[in-house]
């Protein structure tokens, strides 16, 4: 009697696997091309000011999304040199600093524990220059949760 529940059992699951669920199709409708001259741009989903003077500026969202630039504007607009990351856990310790080209730190600009999100940081190249005319590059330097992201930012 037990072998015969034995050999029910494998038959339905052969069944199953051959004309159930193992065949199905996922027919996907309405999905658009994309064209040659169009890009994706980051969007910051809710942004906040968390930080700001005159040399830099810290923004905040709970996440990113993305949307498509079907005609892109020409020639497309500056933008600002900026540093991102992304903290995954509850809070972390952050330090941003302004560095020249020797790597020596020019001016430590954000200095605090950050909660979960993701941020971004922009520079106004216009007062790089103003801050030390010695150095010929400049970066900013983001270390968290035991990270480290260098973005080059030259001014103007």
């Amino acid at each position: 009697m037990k072998i015969n529940h034995i050999f029910i059992l494998i038959g339905t699951v052969i069944f199953i696997s051959l004309y159930g669920c193992a065949n199905r199709k996922t027919l996907v409708y309405n999905q658009p091309t994309v064209p040659q001259n169009g890009y994706y741009e980051m969007a910051w989903v809710d942004p906040q000011i968390i930080s700001e003077d005159s040399l830099y500026t810290l923004i905040s969202a709970s996440h990113i999304d993305s949307f498509y630039v079907a005609n892109p504007q020409q020639p497309l607009k500056k933008i600002p040199p900026s540093l991102t990351f992304t903290i995954k856990e509850d809070s972390c310790f952050v330090a941003i600093s302004l560095l020249g080209d020797n790597s020596k730190v020019i001016e430590p600009l954000i200095v605090k524990v950050l909660p979960k999100g993701y941020y971004k940081v922009s520079i106004n190249r216009a007062r790089i220059n103003l801050k030390s005319t010695s150095y010929t590059d400049y970066y900013l330097k983001a270390f968290y949760c035991g990270h480290t992201v260098i973005e080059h930012v030259n001014p103007q």
